[in-house]
C-alpha cells in the first residue's frame, strides 16, 4: 500500500469502518511508514480532543467535513 492509497481510507481506518485485508494493510503501511503514522496519530488526537471538549458525540456538517479532510490529506510543507 501506498501513502497515497493509505491516507485516502485513513479516516475510514480511524472510524473502525475498514475490516479484514484492507484494515491490515493501513496498520502495516503506519507500522512501516512514520510519516503516515504521524497524520494518523495527529487525527486521531484531534478527534479525542474534539470528543473530551464537546462531551458528545457531534455530526459535523459535511461542507466541514470535507474541508478538514482537505487540510489534513494536503501534502506536507517542506
Amino acid at each position: 500500500m501506498d501513502c497515497e492509497h493509505a491516507l485516502s481510507i485513513l479516516e475510514s481506518y480511524l472510524d473502525a469502518e475498514l475490516g479484514g485485508d484492507a484494515g491490515r494493510e493501513v496498520e502495516q503501511h503506519l507500522a512501516e511508514c512514520r510519516d503516515c503514522f504521524s497524520r494518523g496519530e495527529f487525527r486521531s488526537r484531534v478527534r479525542e480532543l474534539v470528543r473530551r471538549k464537546c462531551g458528545i458525540a457531534v455530526e459535523m456538517p459535511d461542507s466541514v467535513a470535507i474541508r478538514i479532510r482537505a487540510l489534513l490529506t494536503s501534502p506536507p510543507l517542506d
